[in-house]
């Protein structure tokens, strides 16, 4: 069964196929926001990692209101918040934390190159909900959805 079940929004992106990769036989648990982790997979078995990733893009798809390009003003906000807010907040409770890019790095790159979610360790699943709830991975006026241009 490949076909299309609905359409997804990025929050629940990692809930949605975390699930759908489970139902296919592969080690998944999503990250609380718009992604998931993947358990080992031994090498045999990348083709069909490759297979089962792509069929769960092809049945929870992002809807397409979604995929459009935040304005300038939007990424600086974004990248605002998460250098001088999310950043300092994950780097006090301990979690080592790199850099973030210059803000011109980041937009040219656009707001999916860098987050500082993305460098923590694998948290058990209550500690990154509470994690996601102390400190949202993004600012509280960020809307996945509408914004600028929308």
């Amino acid at each position: 069964m490949s076909e299309f079940v609905r359409f997804i929004s990025p929050g629940e992106l990692g809930d949605v196929h975390a699930q759908c990769l489970r139902e296919q036989g592969f080690e998944a648990r999503s990250d609380g926001f718009s992604g998931y982790h993947l358990g080992d997979t031994p090498l045999e078995r990348a083709g069909d990692l490759d297979a089962a990733v792509l069929l769960c893009e092809r049945r929870y798809p992002l809807h397409p209101r979604y995929r459009r390009r935040r304005g300038e003003s939007e990424l600086r906000r974004l990248h605002q918040y998460l250098a001088e807010t999310l950043t300092p907040a994950l780097r006090q409770l301990g979690y080592l934390i790199g850099d973030p890019p210059e803000v011109s790095a980041f937009l040219t790159a656009g707001h999916n190159t860098w987050h500082p979610y993305n460098e923590l360790p694998p948290l058990s699943e209550s500690e990154l909900s509470a994690l996601l709830l102390a400190h949202p991975p993004y600012p509280p006026e960020w809307d996945e959805g509408h914004g600028e241009g929308s």
